[in-house]
């Protein structure tokens, strides 16, 4: 998919990088409530419409809510299909700098226990950062002229 994307949708990468950025000003904003990246932006195949899907970790859902109005964000309460694990914790939905953001709450307890491989692969602060500072080196080597033999 990766060499299909870099053929066929060379801008891809630069919209991933982009994506990836907002993500990760987006999980450092919302750091008291233990913030991960999941979806399409972590794993690549994101595209210009896609979501930037927040999982956060957190006992008291209204805290979120109330931390979202406290900020002046206006956000709407979205229903997803699937099962209802977690159905007092709601998913929350709102724009950022004209992109689509999705948070789904959960309880604190069930980030040590994560159940559905959704909710596995996800990816905190720390590795956002690192895994944009591998693909800069990756772009750098790559727009790097090769030496001569």
């Amino acid at each position: 998919m990766a060499e299909y994307r870099q053929i066929y949708d060379p801008e891809h990468a630069l919209l991933l990088r982009t994506l990836r950025q907002k993500a990760a000003y987006l999980l450092d904003f919302f750091a008291p409530f233990r913030p991960y990246l999941t979806g399409s932006v972590l794993n690549g195949r994101a595209g210009p419409h896609s979501n930037i899907n927040l999982l956060l970790y957190h006992d008291d859902p209204k805290s979120v809510e109330l931390f979202l109005l406290n900020q002046n964000i206006d956000y709407d309460v979205v229903s997803i299909n699937g099962p209802k694990r977690f159905e007092s914790y709601p998913v929350l939905a709102f724009w950022f700098d004209n992109t689509p953001i999705r948070i789904q709450l959960q309880p604190g307890n069930a980030e040590r226990n994560p159940q559905a491989k959704a909710d596995r692969e996800r990816l905190a602060l720390p590795g956002l950062k690192l895994l944009l500072a591998q693909e800069s080196a990756a772009q750098a080597a790559m727009a790097a002229p090769s030496p001569l033999p």
